[in-house]
């Protein structure tokens, strides 16, 4: 599993601080575990406490790290470039008025769990089987069903022209290192801003019998002013992939039809300004 209490990006609090003290991590465990013990229960949709699923009860542990990202050296995701940030300020105009059964985004329209690989730590649903067969392994994901087929035989990867919402997976062993080089990913899938011209490296290297390291390094440089680096060590758990029960008439798209509802009689735009609500912006 990949979950985890470490933030991706070091707090600018910590801005040159890599390593908690062994207190330090405890205590930041501590705050990060009892966060849904503090919520205010007449503002949580649910609370995972209700079903015995206690933030104790996960195997992710205290981290002495400060910031999942271990490259650039600040723990932060570098700067975008200044193409990126046009397509940025054009993708939330486009937000603005979209048409609500399209903009949702890929995992609340049950297209792809958590927008694929790289695998991104998440709060729920973060299991993935790994199934090793002769010239494959198998990535199982129980976020959305996602199986990832990687063959291992040096196969050249897919015409350009052919692209895929996981991108075109290929992999090799470097020693006990899983080493998988993925490309041709689909232009619709915007992982956190970036292109088809993402080109994204995963390493997964058994370092103990329950530990698995999982690094990835994304570099795009129509997004992105350099390549930068995560690592995130992934405990092992005896619990089966369950099925994720996703379906596009879930609670994410009907809230999002009826909250755009309730604005229209409100006379409130999405973008909550009354003056540029436009009848196209409810379908």
């Amino acid at each position: 599993m990949n979950f985890t209490y470490t933030p991706l990006e070091r707090p600018r609090q910590l801005a040159g601080k890599s390593l908690y003290t062994v207190e330090e991590a405890v205590e930041a465990f501590k705050k990060a575990v009892d966060l849904d013990a503090e919520a205010d229960p007449t503002t949580v949709h649910y609370d995972f406490n209700e079903y015995g699923m206690k933030a104790w009860q996960t195997p992710a542990r205290p981290n002495r790290r400060t910031a999942l990202i271990v490259d650039p050296p600040d723990g932060r995701i570098p700067p975008l470039t200044a193409e990126a940030e046009k397509r940025r300020a054009a993708a939330a105009g486009a937000v603005r008025n979209a048409d609500v059964s399209t903009y949702p985004g890929l995992f609340t329209r049950c297209i792809i769990g958590y927008n694929g690989w790289p695998r991104a730590p998440v709060n729920y649903q973060g299991e993935t089987q790994f199934v090793q067969t002769p010239g494959y392994v198998l990535q199982i994901a129980q976020a959305n069903q996602d199986v990832r087929i990687i063959p291992l035989d040096g196969r050249s990867h897919l015409p350009q022209n052919m692209r895929t919402w996981s991108g075109d997976a290929r992999g090799h062993f470097e020693g006990n290192t899983l080493v998988i080089e993925s490309t041709n990913f689909n232009d619709q899938r915007d992982w956190r801003g970036s292109t088809t011209g993402l080109h994204l490296i995963e390493r997964y290297t058994r370092v103990d019998p329950n530990i698995l390291r999982y690094e990835f390094t994304l570099d795009d440089p129509t997004t992105w002013t350099r390549s930068w680096t995560v690592e995130n060590p992934m405990p092992r758990i005896q619990a089966p992939i369950y099925e994720g029960e996703c379906h596009e008439t879930n609670y994410g798209i009907i809230n999002v039809v009826t909250g755009l509802q309730i604005r229209e009689k409100e006379g409130i735009g999405p973008n909550g300004r009354a003056d540029v609500y436009r009848d196209e912006d409810v379908r």
